[in-house]
């Protein structure tokens, strides 16, 4: 995964720094890529002041009003400056499939609650809808649910999550749940329990041991 962000960073976030500089503003073309991961202040030199502030970034979470599919990685991350991505999703359709989708400018998702380890977001759409997080896409250990039911996650934009939503009103949430960890916590209890049922039955020897003993002291 880091490669992809390695290869997002060559292919476009260098180059919309660079477009920043030449064009010394900001706008919504030179930061298209940059707002999608909801940079909110970029760093325009090493002076104290050198913080600007960033007014197109999209948010945590945002509908978009259309889906492009592509057919493979290379056409995916190309598409990605050729596309208005506050209102464009790009998706490897040889990955994943994603139904018609449409936004009304009512539709809203926010972030609610945030741990490192588990996110919620509150949406309210009136048609079906694809919402983009500004969250990396790692399958390996993060886990989504849609009003409690489990959801698959889905990657657009080359890096980020995606999750298709039926209309209506719908709380998502994202938790970190690797197999790893909670193998590991079994194991760790298993352990625990055996070391108790050592020591108990350490504790039982030695008082068995002991109270002849003292019966013939008596």
């Amino acid at each position: 995964k880091m490669r992809r962000y390695q290869d997002l960073i060559s292919a476009h976030l260098v180059p919309e720094i660079q477009q920043i500089i030449s064009d010394q503003r900001i706008s919504r073309e030179n930061t298209n890529v940059i707002s999608m991961l909801n940079a909110k202040y970029l760093l325009a030199g090493l002076q104290a002041n050198a913080v600007v502030s960033n007014s197109n970034a999209n948010g945590n979470a945002w509908f978009v009003e259309e889906v492009l599919s592509v057919n493979s990685p290379d056409e995916e991350i190309e598409k990605l400056g050729e596309v208005d991505l506050s209102r464009v999703a790009v998706v490897d359709q040889s990955k994943f499939s994603v139904a018609g989708v449409g936004k009304d400018s009512l539709d809203q998702i926010e972030l609610v609650e945030y741990q490192p380890n588990r996110l919620v977001y509150k949406a309210n759409n009136s048609q079906q809808a694809l919402a983009v997080f500004s969250e990396i896409y790692y399958p390996k250990g993060w886990n989504a649910s849609i009003d409690g039911a489990e959801a698959e996650i889905l990657r657009a934009n080359y890096v980020l999550r995606a999750i298709e939503l039926a209309p209506g009103e719908h709380t998502i949430e994202f938790r970190f749940e690797p197999v790893s960890y909670y193998v590991g916590n079994r194991i760790m209890m298993i352990s625990s329990i055996l070391l108790l049922l050592v020591m108990a039955f350490g504790i039982w020897q030695f008082w068995k041991q002991s109270r002849p003993a003292e019966q013939e002291d008596a």
